[in-house]
Parts: C-alpha cells; sequence; structure tokens
C-alpha cells in the first residue's frame, strides 16, 4: 500500500508537470496553477482529471491564450483536445508502467484490474484495484512458501560484510559489456575528440582526446542519475527505444565493429570450459548478440541479460538475479564483473560477489568505495586468478 501510495504522488507530479508544459505552450494564463490542480486531483479516481478540466477550458473560453492568434472558442477546445489527450496517455500507459514498476506488477495486469475494478465495484475499484491485487499476489506468496516450508520474506543481503573470495566458491561469471569487455568508452572518446577538433581554437591548446575523456566522465553520473529517475517514473523504455529507432534512422544498424578488449576473446574461451557465463547490460539484447555472434562466442555465453529483460538497470540487483536465475546458479556463487560502480552496487545488492576492472572510466578507488571482492587490470588477468 505505501508502494501504492507513492506511485500516487509520482503520477500527479508527472501528470501536472505534463499539464504545465502544454498549456505554457499554448499559451494560457495560469498554466502553473493549472499543472498544481492537475497533480493533486489525480488522488481522485475517474473524476479527479475531468474536474482539473473544467477550470482550464473556462479560462480559456473567457480570456483566451496570451499569443495563440485564435478566438476564445477556438482556443477553448484546442485546451480541452489537449486535456483528452493527456488523460488518454495517462490510463493507457502512465497509470500502468508508473503503478506497475511502483508495486512490482506488470503494466498489463494493472490495466486489466483497473478495468476489472471498475466493472465489479465503479469508482472505488478502480482505485483500488493496484494496491489489492499486490496484497493478493503477497499472500500468495506467503502461502506458497509456508507449504514448501521456505522462508517468506528472506533477509536482504544489502549489508553482507566482505570476506576471502577464492575460485572454488564461484560457478558463474556475469560480464558486463560496455567497457568490461568492449572498448565502447574508448570509441566515445574518439568520437568526440574528432568532434572537438574542428573547434580547437577554443580547447587552449589542450588535447581533443583528453578534454573529450574528461566530458563523458563528467556526464556520466548525471546521465545515470537521469535515466535512474525515468526508471523510477516508469518511462525509461520509452526514452530508450526511441533513441534505437533515432539510430536505425541515421542507417546506422546494429553495431558488427564491437572493439573487444585486448585478449578478452580468448578469456571467455577458457573460462567457458569451467564456469557459466553470462552477459548483463544496459545495451538491447541485440546489441549484445551482435557482439556475441561478431567474435564467434555461441554456446560459450549461455545467458543475455539485457535492458529489455528486467524493469530496473543497474545499479539495481534486478538484472543479476534475472541472470542467476536462467543459470540455474546460486546468486552467492555468481561473481560480476564490471567496469562502473553500478557494477559493483548491483552484485552487493543481489547476493553475489563482484569484481571490478580498470578498462572502462571505473577509478580503483570508486570501486574499492563500492565494495569491489577484486579489482583486476582487465578482465585477462581475471583468468589467471580463477
Amino acid at each position: 500500500w505505501k508502494a501504492f501510495f507513492r506511485g500516487q504522488v509520482v503520477l500527479g507530479i508527472v501528470v501536472g508537470t505534463v499539464v504545465w508544459i502544454l498549456m505554457t505552450i499554448v499559451g494560457l494564463p495560469n498554466a502553473g496553477l493549472m499543472g498544481i490542480v492537475a497533480g493533486l486531483l489525480e488522488v481522485v479516481p475517474t473524476f479527479g482529471p475531468v474536474l482539473a478540466t473544467i477550470p482550464a477550458v473556462l479560462i480559456a473560453f473567457f480570456i483566451g491564450s496570451v499569443y495563440l492568434p485564435l478566438s476564445n472558442f477556438w482556443f477553448a477546445v484546442l485546451v480541452l483536445g489537449l486535456y483528452v489527450l493527456i488523460q488518454q496517455v495517462e490510463n493507457a500507459y502512465l497509470v500502468p508502467r508508473i503503478m506497475g514498476r511502483r508495486m512490482q506488477l506488470h503494466p498489463v495486469i494493472i490495466f486489466i484490474g483497473v478495468l476489472a475494478g471498475g466493472f465489479l465495484a465503479g469508482t472505488l475499484g478502480v482505485l483500488l484495484a493496484a494496491p489489492v491485487i499486490g496484497t493478493v499476489r503477497v499472500v500468495l506468496r506467503y502461502t506458497y512458501a509456508k507449504l514448501l516450508d521456505q522462508e517468506p520474506f528472506p533477509y536482504p543481503r544489502e549489508a553482507r560484510e566482505l570476506g576471502e573470495l577464492y575460485p572454488g566458491e564461484i560457478d558463474a561469471i556475469l560480464f558486463d559489456l560496455d567497457g568490461t569487455l568492449i572498448e565502447a568508452d574508448e570509441d566515445a572518446v574518439r568520437s568526440l575528440a574528432d568532434r572537438l577538433s574542428s573547434v580547437r581554437w577554443l580547447l587552449r591548446r589542450r588535447d581533443p582526446a583528453l578534454v573529450a575523456r574528461r566530458m563523458i566522465m563528467a556526464w556520466e553520473s548525471p546521465a545515470n542519475s537521469f535515466l535512474s529517475f525515468l526508471e523510477r517514473v516508469g518511462l525509461d523504455d520509452g526514452v530508450l527505444d526511441l533513441g534505437d529507432r533515432l539510430y536505425r534512422l541515421r542507417a546506422l544498424e546494429t553495431p558488427h565493429n564491437f572493439h573487444a578488449v585486448e585478449g578478452v576473446v580468448d578469456t571467455l574461451r577458457d573460462l567457458s570450459r569451467r564456469y557459466n557465463l553470462a552477459l548483463v547490460t544496459t545495451r538491447s539484447r541485440l546489441h549484445a548478440q551482435a557482439f556475441v555472434r561478431q567474435h564467434h562466442l555461441d554456446g560459450l555465453i549461455q545467458v543475455i541479460v539485457g535492458r529489455e529483460d528486467t524493469w530496473r538497470l543497474k545499479a539495481h540487483a534486478s538484472s543479476v538475479r534475472c541472470a542467476a536465475e536462467k543459470l540455474g546458479v546460486p546468486l552467492e556463487r555468481c561473481l560480476v564483473v564490471g567496469d562502473s560502480v553500478a557494477d559493483v552496487q548491483a552484485a552487493r545488492t543481489a547476493g553475489a560477489r563482484a569484481a571490478g576492472v580498470l578498462t572502462g572510466f571505473g577509478s580503483r578507488a570508486d570501486l574499492e568505495r563500492a565494495g569491489a571482492d577484486l579489482i583486476f587490470d582487465s578482465v585477462c588477468e581475471l583468468k589467471d586468478w580463477m
């Protein structure tokens, strides 16, 4: 129920912000106030959005737009249409995704639950559909665990302390892709450095490659924070999918020129003889499969977990848990190998062990601070240690 109320707050903020932006664009007076009203009335099921629409339409009809050359009547029609569009997008996209993410329920289940709740209990059913479904799921999970004599609410492993790690404790290795197995970070540096070369006179005789590296390092943390925010409001998939579409529109299909870190391919082939191997990446599964095919690793990489396979990106633990489950290996016998703090945090939260590599932008100090059990200069050193 706590997750439900948090979801309502997030939904109100998102809807209020969208209303404010759109009404500002069309020149509605008091657009900010209309956004606040729309956000607050989100707590009222069914009738809340309708009540929020009325004052906006009245203002449009009696005052008109600040700058659009429309009569008051047609401007009111425009405002009404925008509110109807917002409500449709909210009901079909935002409510299932935001509430589903908050309550760890699939959006389709939320959508069907809202329809069934409205049919069976009217307005109250629409309001309580999501928390009731979540409650039923918890009760069923508890009953199932008790019948099998299992712990229904296992204690989280976030606080697991570091200890000595031995190769015999590991059955599976879960690899990150960018900066760990492939030199994607260096590709980004070279690309940005080429663009900066045209304005070298602004760099005060500094090396464009050095400036590019510092710029990417500075933007990495804000970018991860932005994606995490999109995750929390349930909009990350749409933004990432849009990026893929724009990539294809530029006639840039799935990359076939992944530059593997030197020695990585031979290392993976050697490790595959003794360990279960998986890829866990924030890229799409299509890109990860392209990497595997390019370097002829088919059959050696047993599991691929891309960004579309889980609801949360690293540093959330869901991708690590998903890979371990598909491999059939207990989390405590999995080793996550990555170049970033997010990789280490995902492993620690899931209850797996973590190894950091220095082939990306993650520094030794950052990886140690995050709690990495091991730190190597590259994945190739992992083979010797294992």
